[in-house]
């Protein structure tokens, strides 16, 4: 264990010249582990793969051992980190099979630091679902009935003025026919049918979202009908219905940081007080940073000296004597009121 900064107090003995008390900052943290394997691997619906890596995985190469596929036979989904992945099956041959054998080859790292190429072969089964009998007394294999499943926000909902509407899917979409996606305004007891923007996920096939600027206070509706969506496998929604209405600008807060000293990229994280993060911004120069639409609540920010430029927290490696990143917090509470702005001034040399 080598993360978090301990600070060791050394005191002089009755034996030794009095002096007073000596602080050494002693930082210990957690290598980040070298050698690459796979963590878990599932089949739980007959359509994907499942399985995931302790590491990120650069290039992943994919072989089927017992069936020959099309070459199209799968369409890959991975978490922006890159290490658990999602193969959906488009070849009905495949889907339809219950055991799959195949051999995975990524580059992995040995126990010395050097790279070497690694196959792993997993066997993926599916279950099908349990026999159930009859009144005749007859084996009757349960039917399993597929649905295109969207969850978006709750009916009768508020939504904040600077989120989009999310929708996410159980299965990858193949087409969207946006003509049969309407969102209407109310306004002055009048409705309208109004412009949006469809986004798709740059991350995520199951992922896509509604942008929009949103007015004030002000009640919308949404009414998505059946054939909006079709999935990979030709399935298409049901209708969906969602009234909400739009949050009020005076029930939000601001948070306005003056950073200064700046002498290295900065990450910048809102945290609440479970640490969870709630906002986060890349800085490479002094200035104001200004952070609106705060829910009236209690907030932290932290601060991490991103020396390499990655936009992500590095830890230490104790073989080539590199320390982890530094990391600094703002001390002092951060109560976010309705409608008041909160500004701070802080100074990035005095943190490091």
């Amino acid at each position: 264990m080598y993360g978090v900064n301990l600070i060791a107090h050394y005191h002089e003995t009755k034996h030794r010249v009095k002096t007073d008390k000596s602080y050494v900052d002693m930082f210990y943290f957690t290598e980040e582990p070298r050698q690459q394997y796979l963590t878990f691997n599932q089949r739980k619906i007959q359509e994907n793969l499942e399985f995931g890596f302790n590491l990120p995985v650069k290039d992943l190469m994919i072989n089927p051992l017992n069936f020959s596929p099309s070459d199209t036979w799968y369409i890959q989904e991975s978490t922006m980190d890159r290490d658990t992945f999602t193969c959906w099956l488009t070849d009905t041959t495949v889907v339809n099979q219950d055991t799959l054998k195949i051999e995975f080859g990524y580059q992995a790292i040995d126990s010395t630091g050097n790279p070497y190429s690694k196959k792993d072969t997993i066997t993926f089964l599916y279950r099908r679902p349990v026999k159930t009998r009859s009144r005749r007394g007859e084996d009757e294999e349960r039917e399993e009935v597929r649905k295109l499943i969207i969850t978006t926000i709750r009916n009768k909902s508020s939504l904040d003025l600077n989120r989009s509407i999310p929708f996410s899917f159980n299965f990858p979409l193949l087409k969207t026919d946006t003509s049969l996606i309407h969102l209407y305004m109310t306004k002055d007891s009048v409705e309208n049918r109004i412009p949006y923007e469809f986004m798709k996920d740059s991350f995520s096939i199951r992922k896509a979202s509604i942008q929009n600027q949103w007015e004030d206070k002000t009640p919308y509706r949404m009414l998505i009908l059946p054939g909006a969506f079709t999935d990979l496998y030709g399935v298409t929604n049901d209708t969906l219905k969602v009234v909400f209405t739009s949050t009020e600008r005076e029930s939000y807060g601001k948070l306005i940081l003056n950073i200064a000293d700046v002498n290295m990229p900065l990450i910048v994280q809102l945290l609440n007080t479970k640490e969870a993060i709630l906002q986060e911004h890349f800085i490479s120069e002094q200035g104001q940073l200004v952070m609106d639409y705060l829910i009236p609540n209690q907030y932290f920010l932290k601060f991490i000296f991103d020396k390499n430029a990655n936009h992500k927290w590095d830890t230490g490696d104790y073989l080539k004597k590199i320390q982890p990143e530094k990391v600094a917090y703002y001390m002092q509470e951060i109560n976010i009121r309705a409608n008041w702005e909160f500004e701070i001034e802080w100074s990035a040399s005095g943190s490091q």
